[in-house]
């Protein structure tokens, strides 16, 4: 059971609130001094402002968390899936068939990596992780139509492909 509101004013406290409102204002209007600077209520109600103030920080922060954590994780994913750095070096013979070979950087995964600017497009580089000194292509004809051989790597997550090598092919 709570208990009454209780008014107080210059140290004298009134269980009914009109009679101490009056005496207040009859105090004011005698001295012109602010009344509301020595009016105070007395209850059980003080601790309703500093709960009331932690319950909306609490909701403030979960909403700001709910909004800004799918952005933070979605750019996150972005830059897990950065294409490798590696390097390749394009040995071209004189019937114009090319040799590509991994010379430096990162391993790259060759479920990921396709070859543009060759005569047969559909060469299999699935199943192995290439390092340096493996050879991706050998000895494979380029196209008569194409200046360049490129190595391309797919982004695991889709949507994007990246050019990881190039050469262009010299014609003789």
């Amino acid at each position: 059971m709570s208990t009454p509101l209780l008014l107080r004013y210059r140290g004298k406290i009134y269980t009914d609130l009109a009679d101490g409102f009056r005496y207040a204002c009859r105090r004011f209007r005698r001295s012109r001094s602010p009344i509301m600077t020595r009016l105070t209520f007395v209850g059980d109600d003080a601790a309703v402002s500093p709960v009331v103030g932690v319950i909306l920080l609490i909701g403030i922060t979960i909403a700001l968390v709910a909004l800004i954590s799918p952005v933070v994780f979605e750019v996150s994913e972005e830059f897990s899936s950065a294409p490798p750095r590696a390097s390749f070096e394009f040995t071209y013979t004189s019937d114009n068939a090319v040799t590509i070979t991994h010379v430096g950087g990162s391993p790259v995964n060759g479920d990921r990596l396709s070859i543009a600017g060759l005569e047969d497009d559909d060469v299999d580089l699935s199943g192995q992780t290439y390092r340096r000194g493996d050879s991706l292509v050998t000895r494979e004809s380029t196209d008569p139509e194409a200046t360049q051989v490129r190595v391309v790597w797919t982004n695991p997550s889709g949507g994007s492909s990246n050019v990881i090598g190039s050469s262009i092919i010299p014609r003789r």
